[in-house]
């Protein structure tokens, strides 16, 4: 979408300005006017929440963080992916927004690229059998989140990937 784009409209302001002038604005102002009138209109509807303000939340899409993941990051998540899809030929990936998630039938996990040059892995595990092995894990299952599963596990090197393969190979075979 454009820029300056109403996401409710579908148009970018210049558009939305060349349908009104044919519309019923005063015939007496001029083009910078009826902009300007317009601009005001549309801050009007939208403090009145008739119009969705574009979209400016501070959340990056998934390929944005992977543009700018560092190498290391970069290379773990390569190591991930490997990992991920040597468990079987029915494992898929899909890329959505926010996160990348990897599935059989359903999503086993979901892997976050986390600004804090880590990788958010999420898995669909049972957490009371992860947390006593994994000491940097935390149950996430009443608490909101990208991704799905109930288990999140921080990665920041390739012993931490080391340390999660049974927990994703568990996730995986659907015994979490």
């Amino acid at each position: 979408m454009a820029h300056n784009a109403y996401p409710t409209l579908g148009l970018t302001i210049e558009a939305f300005i060349a349908r009104l002038q044919t519309a019923q604005v005063p015939d007496v102002l001029s083009y910078a006017q009826k902009r300007n009138w317009v601009k005001n209109l549309l801050a009007d509807l939208s403090s009145r929440n008739f119009i969705a303000p574009e979209r400016k939340g501070p959340d990056k899409s998934f390929a944005e963080v992977l543009a700018n993941l560092p190498e290391p990051m970069q290379l773990l998540l390569a190591s991930l992916e490997d990992y991920t899809f040597s468990l079987g030929d029915d494992v898929q990936r899909k890329e959505l927004r926010l996160y990348a998630a990897f599935k059989r039938l359903k999503n086993f996990a979901t892997v976050v690229l986390h600004r804090k040059n880590c990788l958010l892995l999420y898995l669909h595990v049972d957490p009371a059998t992860a947390l006593p092995v994994l000491p940097n894990a935390r149950d996430v299952t009443s608490i909101g989140h990208w991704g799905t599963g109930s288990l999140e596990v921080p990665l920041t090197s390739q012993a931490d990937l080391d340390a999660v393969k049974p927990f994703i190979n568990a996730a995986y075979e659907g015994k979490g």
